[in-house]
């Protein structure tokens, strides 16, 4: 009897219709099938905070800094951008026929552990690094309580 790398014997293997679904999703969203005219790439982010409020960062090379949406709602921050493969990288450098002039776009949604003042934040992109100042509202900040003795 031929066994599966779960255990299961191989006509058995519970797996065996996600594991084809997930193939097929990799496959698609890789090769950006001709139905697919936009990709999506995930951008990774960098957070610090303190007291006082936080910055994001993100890595975001060849994304010009007139398509990039930073929108404040409450405790959630939400970052989106976009760019055309073939311009961010040149033509000397393009590899894949199928990405010329081909659209992509991310979506990043973070929510904060706090409220964050809308009209205090600031964005920047410079170098292909985008910069994203949050402040926390002053009735939100921690406060130092002094304990008094009886």
């Amino acid at each position: 009897m031929i066994f599966n790398h779960f255990g299961f014997p191989a006509a058995q293997n519970p797996f065996r219709d996600l594991e084809r679904l997930v193939e097929e999703l990799h496959t698609t969203f890789n090769r950006g099938g001709a139905h697919h005219a936009q990709r999506v790439t995930d951008v990774p982010l960098n957070l610090w905070s303190n007291e006082h409020g936080l910055v994001i960062t993100a890595e975001i090379p060849g994304v010009d800094p007139t398509t990039i949406g930073v929108n404040v709602l409450g405790d959630a921050v939400t970052i989106t951008g976009k760019r055309v493969a073939g311009e961010a990288r040149g033509d000397a450098q393009k590899k894949d026929p199928r990405e010329t002039n081909q659209e992509l776009s991310f979506t990043r949604t973070v929510h904060l552990p706090y409220r964050v003042d809308a009209d205090r934040t600031e964005a920047r992109c410079s170098d292909g690094v985008l910069s994203v100042a949050l402040q926390r509202p002053e009735a939100e900040r921690p406060r130092t309580i002094a304990v008094k003795a009886a």
